[in-house]
């Protein structure tokens, strides 16, 4: 099974580097102070100061070698800008994580809603709502709850 959208990995502590020289908007490669602080690639980065964090801007990069990003697409979230050297980048939990989550649960739940059990199966019961949806799963001596917003997203599972 793959992943509808690509989930990039964190970065414990999201510690943030800074970048060693002015940017422009259309640059697509970085250089930064210690490439250590970000995950291996491709993945994920904010560039923001610390005196205006509103004007974030998120890039992807496809390739990390030592403290050098390449392969960058500018703009992934937020506006492509030009950035002065010593700016903040680091590895951040943003917007695309939550909805990549999100579409990745509600895209896997699809995948299995449907499944028929057989009767060797140690999933006893599949509890659904009115619209059709399941709520619960029963295995064994252990209850599985989904918990939903209003749209019907799964936000979390609880277990018994």
């Amino acid at each position: 099974m793959s992943l509808k959208t690509p989930i990039y990995p964190p970065s414990i502590n999201s510690i943030p580097t800074k970048i060693t020289s002015e940017i422009s908007s259309t640059s697509l490669i970085i250089t930064v102070e210690n490439g250590d602080s970000l995950p291996f690639a491709p993945n994920i980065a904010t560039l923001y100061n610390d005196n205006d964090l509103d004007s974030a801007e998120t890039i992807k990069y496809s390739t990390k070698v030592d403290n050098i990003l390449s392969g960058i697409t500018r703009g992934f979230q937020g506006t492509a800008k030009s950035w002065d050297s010593n700016t903040n980048i680091s590895r951040n939990f943003t917007a695309y994580d939550y909805t990549s989550f999100s579409e990745n649960i509600e895209d896997l739940y699809l995948q299995i809603e449907n499944i028929e059990f057989p009767s060797s199966s140690p999933i006893s019961q599949i509890i659904r709502n009115n619209d059709g949806y399941i709520t619960s799963i029963i295995r064994g001596i252990k209850t599985y709850t989904y918990i939903r917003n209003i749209n019907n997203v799964i936000i979390g599972i609880e277990v018994n």
